[in-house]
């Protein structure tokens, strides 16, 4: 009788209603590039949703070193004494502090979602500029007339690395020696 068309009737509403699925864990970041001058404090910033959240940080440097600077929401030694870890459910701050150059790289933010097992990350990048030093010219002694001669500018500690602009007689030597008539003979990279 009638319940043998109300089950079939309810089947078929349920399956023409869309279920709602859950929702997707999303972890963002509010800048995900920074520069600072060395020596100051930058925050890095990671934002979710989640009541109980499970935290790691990670460092990538220039050379591709990792380096793990929170774990399960812990700093770890070696950023104890350098940085604070501050927030709560929508989601945690990452203040480095006194940053220097050996600061600059990629930091991941990767957070899993207890309840629901959902996890996201997300990168930031941090360059940390330092003011160049005086460069050092290194020029050969003596050079034969005819001969090539190499002459460099070198400077180490600048971040972002300098670029250097090269002058002869007061004049700008320019990226194609043959536009300046003065520079037609010589050739340089």
């Amino acid at each position: 009788g009638r319940a043998a068309w109300i089950t079939p009737l309810l089947l078929l509403l349920l399956a023409a209603c869309p279920h709602s699925e859950a929702a997707d864990f999303v972890v963002t970041t509010g800048k995900p590039s920074q520069s600072v001058s060395e020596g100051s404090s930058v925050d890095l910033g990671c934002l979710f949703q989640s009541t109980n959240p499970v935290l790691k940080w990670t460092f990538r440097d220039r050379e591709d070193s990792i380096t793990l600077v929170v774990f399960e929401g812990e700093l770890t030694a070696v950023y104890k004494n350098r940085a604070e870890l501050t927030g709560g459910s929508s989601g945690r701050t990452l203040r480095l502090k006194n940053v220097t150059r050996s600061d600059t790289g990629e930091y991941t933010c990767d957070v899993v979602d207890k309840p629901s097992l959902q996890a996201g990350e997300a990168k930031m990048q941090l360059i940390v500029k330092v003011k160049p030093s005086t460069p050092i010219m290194i020029v050969p002694q003596s050079v034969t007339t005819g001969s090539p001669a190499e002459l460099k500018c070198v400077e180490k500690d600048a971040s972002p690395p300098p670029q250097f602009k090269w002058y002869k007689d007061k004049t700008l030597m320019p990226v194609d020696p043959k536009s300046l008539q003065m520079f037609a003979n010589l050739t340089y990279t």
